[in-house]
């Protein structure tokens, strides 16, 4: 048999599949920190040292600078602003082309999805 058709053949191993409640996953990421919850569980079973990441670790939150950028969000008044522009351009108030409304719109809606996508990130119910 040639490589190729052994490479083909070969066989990986099933994986394995275990049902954890909310609490527990929790629990278990919490524990393994920056390394992969797959990597973690591995290594306490079988080699006990959990703390030896096997992968480039994910980046930490910066809670600090995240609560930053939401604060200067909520300053600007950005969202507000691009929703009264969009909205007079919907009454016939503002004269612009449809097109400039639809960017207007969705300039609104991406700010929205900013702040939503912010406060998950500060472990904050994502409000609108």
């Amino acid at each position: 048999m040639n490589e190729v058709a052994q490479l083909k053949t070969k066989k990986r191993p099933s994986p394995l599949s275990i049902r954890l409640s909310d609490e527990e996953r929790r629990a278990l990421e919490t524990r393994a920190g920056r390394m992969a919850l797959s990597a973690y569980v591995k290594a306490v079973l079988f080699s006990g040292e959990a703390d030896k990441p096997r992968r480039s670790p994910q980046p930490q939150i910066d809670q600090k600078l995240l609560a930053g950028v939401l604060g200067v969000l909520g300053r600007t008044n950005l969202a507000a602003s691009l929703s009264t522009l969009a909205r007079e351009a919907r009454s016939g108030n503002l004269i612009i082309e449809d097109q400039i409304a639809d960017r207007l719109n969705a300039a609104c809606d991406d700010i929205r999805q900013v702040r939503v996508l912010v406060m998950r990130a500060l472990g904050k119910g994502a409000q609108r």
